[in-house]
């Protein structure tokens, strides 16, 4: 799988030791996707069993942006979102970016 420019350093920043203080659990849902065979219409379609509505990132950054403290499970949903979620468009990689930007200046805590 490759990746674009964009998201290899949105990943790296991420996996950064200051981004996330504790490492994140190994039961991440790689293998939620799973392929099926629709009969009516012949081709093979995708069903993701764990992925996020298109405008979850949107409510997650403007509720962390809020609070100003990002949790684990915050941390652990964009992860999940950068690397399984591959219908990310534009305005969600702008809002990731942001928030990893406000976490770099302090302007976001990252709590536990």
């Amino acid at each position: 799988m490759t990746h674009t420019k964009k998201e290899y350093s949105i990943m790296q920043a991420l996996e950064s030791p200051l981004t996330f203080s504790k490492p994140l659990s190994p039961k991440s849902s790689v293998n939620s996707v799973k392929r099926s065979l629709n009969y009516t219409d012949k081709k093979p379609s995708v069903h993701r069993s764990h992925t996020l509505p298109k405008s979850y990132i949107a409510e997650l950054f403007f509720s962390v942006w809020q609070r100003h403290e990002m949790t684990e499970a915050n941390r652990q949903t964009v992860r999940f979102a950068l690397l399984s979620y591959h219908e990310l468009n534009e305005s969600d990689y702008r809002l990731i970016n942001r928030l990893l930007h406000a976490v770099k200046r302090g302007w976001i805590k990252m709590i536990d």
